[in-house]
């Protein structure tokens, strides 16, 4: 166990490496950290019944400085900012923070930009059991889901001026504990739960949301699913069976790898892919990027490389240049 937070850096040759920055983050066991991608401010969560803000110093060796304390009745499992398209519902300038707390409910607050001071939004209630995760859509706006030792997944739609009553989906399926979740990072609807079943579900959010596919590859509680981010297809798990696993995600989406590849139409904006049934489309940034790259290319070799970058694995990548040459060289070898 552990009350210490630390700093990981690049060091030489692509090596990391770790420094203490604070023996004494919390009083317990910490469970959680996030650092906000709006602005340089870090929380944390802990047994200790808090969720701690701090600030980062300008020089990597020094330590962080805890500039607030929020108090909750119970052990604060997970924290999480959300992206900058959340932002318009708080104070001018202010970050959007979520925590689970051990006590079933989900707290929302408006945190400021200096990290000094916080502001409870919202309470979210409808877990009966201890909250474990409390994750912000990359895409989805004001968009929150959560994870519960009461078996089930909710999903949490705050964009009505974040006073929400109830959940907006609850997802069914888990028959133990609750814990991992992840948004896939490029098509918005859908969403990745693991538990202590030792199963990984994938679930369309849209309407009143569905079970896509059950993973049962995994002999032990899966604790955490991460989507990547900038390959689409691409997904990783971690269990207490002692593995990390990476997925193939390209089934979950039928003819978005194709189109992709061929070039068609592959992106969309959000809103249009979360009409329930409308035909899947990348809707991140990053995807939106490449393929504007894409169709900028000069020559078709730039494209399919582009192509080939966003949509194949390094290993898969290799492996068709090695099949290319030999193709390549048996043709040579037959015009002799």
């Amino acid at each position: 166990m552990c009350s210490a937070i630390y700093t990981v850096a690049a060091g030489d040759e692509g090596k990391a490496s770790a420094q203490e920055v604070r023996t004494n983050a919390h009083t317990g066991v910490v469970y959680s950290v996030c650092w906000s991608t709006v602005h340089n401010v870090v929380a944390s969560g802990g047994a200790d019944n808090a969720c701690k803000l701090w600030v980062p110093p300008a020089d990597p060796k020094a330590a962080m400085r805890c500039t607030f304390a929020i108090a909750h009745p119970g052990a604060v499992n997970c924290c999480d900012f959300s992206g900058p398209a959340a932002q318009g519902k708080c104070a001018e300038g202010d970050l959007i923070l979520a925590t689970a707390c051990d006590d079933s409910i989900i707290r929302i607050y408006s945190v400021a930009l200096d990290g000094c001071s916080a502001r409870q939004l919202q309470q979210l209630a409808g877990h009966t059991a201890k909250v474990f995760n409390a994750i912000w859509s990359p895409l989805l706006p004001y968009t929150l889901a959560s994870s519960s030792n009461d078996r089930t997944i909710a999903v949490w739609d705050l964009s009505n001026g974040l006073q929400v009553k109830a959940a907006t989906t609850w997802l069914h399926g888990h028959l133990d504990n609750t814990r991992a979740v992840a948004w896939n990072a490029h098509v918005p609807y859908i969403l990745f739960t693991g538990s202590w079943d030792g199963c990984i579900r994938v679930w369309d959010i849209r309407g009143a949301g569905c079970c896509l596919r059950v993973v049962l590859d995994h002999h032990a509680d899966v604790y955490d699913v991460c989507s990547h981010a900038t390959r689409p297809f691409l997904m990783a798990s971690s269990s207490r069976d002692t593995t990390l696993r990476l997925w193939s995600c390209d089934l979950l989406t039928p003819g978005l790898h194709l189109a992709l590849l061929e070039g068609t139409e592959a992106t969309a904006q959000v809103d249009e892919t979360m009409v329930p049934g409308a035909p899947a489309r990348l809707c991140s940034p990053v995807t939106m990027q490449a393929v504007e790259r894409m169709g900028a290319c000069k020559t078709s070799a730039e494209r399919v490389a582009l192509r080939a970058d966003l949509c194949i694995y390094a290993d898969g990548i290799q492996e068709l240049g090695d099949a290319l040459a030999q193709v390549c060289c048996a043709v040579l070898c037959c015009a002799v």
